[in-house]
């Protein structure tokens, strides 16, 4: 990804909310790298090259809307259609293992 990493004395801890491919996300951040996104797609605070997207946005899956729409994002990228279950819900299978 065309992005730049520079390390920092202080580390970033963060609890991020936005939205994404149309969806609500949140999400942590735990780290000591500033990134300088230097070109590709927009993606929380990071980017997208194609099939490859990065960010700094631990978590973001566990928002069960836009995981489910980023999978089948995706999914249509690699030619392929998915279909989510729209009852599977991350908070609710966390507390079933607990």
């Amino acid at each position: 990804l065309p992005v730049r990493i520079r390390f920092d004395r202080d580390k970033t801890l963060a609890r991020p909310v936005g939205s994404a491919l149309g969806e609500p996300v949140e999400g942590y951040e735990i780290h000591h790298g500033v990134a300088d996104v230097r070109g590709g797609e927009p993606f929380l605070d990071g980017c997208r090259v194609g099939a490859v997207w990065g960010t700094h946005w631990h978590g973001s899956l566990e928002s069960d809307a836009f995981r489910r729409r980023f999978l089948v994002e995706v999914a249509r990228a690699a030619g392929r259609r998915f279909v989510p279950a729209p009852d599977t819900s991350f908070g609710v299978l966390r507390e079933e293992q607990l």
